[in-house]
């Protein structure tokens, strides 16, 4: 069964339209769509085939070598099966052209042996339809968070229907049925996607053991340790996860007035972040060209606490909360319904989201000045440049 040109040059458009890879959905669909245009064809070999599907192994496994390295997460298979299509077009590029525009299946899982002798009985297929499913499996890796996926492919297979379907039933008929069909699967969907994120919250909160008071971290102020001895720590309780390309340090609070032992906030005024139209992803600035991605699993207390974030942060994804709020330190104070939550962070180093600092920032509190003063003394700073004084301190 041989599906049409069009069909599949739409699916590829698809994918591409999805998945961002306009760069090559475009060429490929080009190609597909001009084969029944061009009369010649090629004739090949058993062995032509077994080397065009070794070659279409070797792409993915080199994609897949490539997406191990540069994205360590458990995004990776979604990233990989974005790939799919443009990993075995060359296959389905050898079928459309080939004489009898179908091959036998088996003549594709030979690579393993080393046997020139066809094998004794044949199964012919046409791969069109497989690949027209890979193009939509791919597109729908993609993770689109409006309607557009749906009402893509819902399109796309109705028209691949249309073209099979039997002719003694009416056309009114069939449209009430794939309408009824696609509006029970839209609703299914939605169940599914619900059913999907209730699973990640428990699933996270088994792995974060939620069943802790979790964080209760105060964003105006915060009692250091200093002069405290150590408590050597007895518990197995995981705090958080964190996978993906991991900072040194990940930021939660920040304070910038010190007395008497403690850290305080002058200014613990909070201002509303709303998130886009999914309501699951939140910018703090704009995105830079040299961004890293962290993926982060943690818990909150009561639905309520603060995120740990990378310096640097611009944009977080896939938070599973009803309102976020951030101050003029960076802190970011978000409030939900669960208390277990997973979202991913996208941060570039170099940058700062902070304000830059202001008079505040030199006021000192009168019971550390006698401190302060001793401290100048004993290190000989007073009236050095502000290089030399960093030379010392540093």
């Amino acid at each position: 069964m041989k599906a049409p040109a069009f069909l599949l040059s739409a699916a590829l458009i698809f994918w591409g339209w999805q998945t961002g890879m306009w760069i090559f959905a475009i060429p490929m669909a080009v190609i597909l769509a001009v084969h029944p245009l061009i009369r010649w064809r090629w004739d090949f070999s058993y062995e032509d085939f077994r080397n065009i599907t070794n070659l279409c192994l070797m792409i993915l496994v080199c994609l897949l070598v490539y997406l191990l390295i540069t994205n360590r997460s458990l995004y990776l298979i979604y990233h990989l099966l974005q790939w799919v299509p443009l990993a075995f077009f060359p296959l389905l590029f050898a079928q459309i052209y080939y004489v009898n525009e179908s091959l036998d299946i088996r003549k594709l899982f030979l690579f393993l042996t080393n046997t020139k002798k066809e094998p004794s009985h044949s199964l012919i297929v046409n791969l069109s339809y497989p690949y027209f499913a890979i193009c939509i499996l791919s597109a729908g890796t993609a993770n689109s968070r409006d309607i557009s996926f749906y009402m893509g492919m819902f399109l796309l297979i109705s028209i691949a229907l249309w073209l099979k379907r039997s002719p003694r039933f009416s056309v009114t008929l069939w449209l009430c049925l794939i309408l009824c069909a696609g509006s029970i699967g839209f609703v299914g969907q939605i169940g599914v996607y619900q059913l999907q994120q209730q699973l990640e919250a428990t699933v996270v909160e088994w792995l974060s053991n939620a069943n802790s008071s979790g964080q209760a971290t105060d964003s105006t102020n915060k009692r250091t340790s200093i002069g405290d001895i150590g408590v050597l720590k007895q518990s197995n309780q995981i705090v958080f996860r964190v996978a993906g390309n991991t900072p040194i340090l990940l930021k939660e609070a920040t304070y910038d007035k010190y007395k008497s032992g403690f850290w305080l906030t002058s200014n613990p005024t909070f201002t509303a972040i709303k998130p886009d139209s999914s309501g699951k992803t939140w910018r703090l600035g704009n995105k830079t060209a040299n961004s890293s991605t962290l993926n982060i699993s943690a818990t909150l207390n009561q639905g309520k606490g603060l995120l740990r974030l990378a310096n640097g942060t611009f944009e977080i994804d896939e938070l599973p909360v009803s309102r976020m709020e951030k101050n003029t330190y960076g802190t970011i104070k978000v409030e939900g319904k669960s208390d277990a939550i997973a979202y991913r962070v996208l941060f570039d180093n170099s940058q700062s989201l902070d304000s830059p600092p202001t008079a505040d920032d030199l006021q000192i509190s009168k019971s550390e000045i006698p401190a302060i003063n001793q401290t100048i003394s004993q290190l000989d700073i007073k009236d050095k440049s502000h290089q030399a004084i960093l030379h010392v301190i540093l």
